[in-house]
């Protein structure tokens, strides 16, 4: 609707995805120094319709760890798309997030391989 496109213009571009409105309503309810934490398709990390929020975390909420989850498979029922884990800071200053990779061995396994560390660039990556 215009007036619900009009609250969230910060953070949308184009098509508007729930789950970009959830992170920009996380955004505006975590205290400063909260941490917002997100299940979501790797595709928000270079997606053209999420660069205003990929602008709007780097500014607000920083992430402060990235972890990819290997399986496709058995993760969301129905859904074959790769998936991270993301952990944001809200008032934190940019710095490198820590990496991880998560193998899901079964369903109540999972091994955690640490991948080094990643920046946002400035600004935020508009692809």
């Amino acid at each position: 609707m215009p007036e619900q496109r009009l609250r969230f213009a910060r953070s949308l571009y184009g098509h508007a995805n729930l789950y970009g409105v959830f992170t920009d309503i996380a955004v505006r309810w975590t205290k400063k120094g909260g941490t917002i934490a997100y299940l979501t398709p790797t595709s928000f990390l270079f997606g053209h319709y999420y660069s205003a929020l990929r602008t709007l975390i780097a500014k607000e909420a920083p992430p402060v760890a990235i972890d990819f989850v290997h399986a496709r498979r058995d993760v969301f029922e129905d859904v074959l798309q790769e998936t991270l884990l993301a952990a944001y800071k809200r008032g934190a200053k940019p710095g490198r997030a820590q990496v991880h990779y998560v193998e899901v061995t079964n369903e109540h396994e999972a091994r955690v391989i640490r991948n080094g560390t990643i920046g946002l660039p400035s600004p935020a990556l508009h692809c």
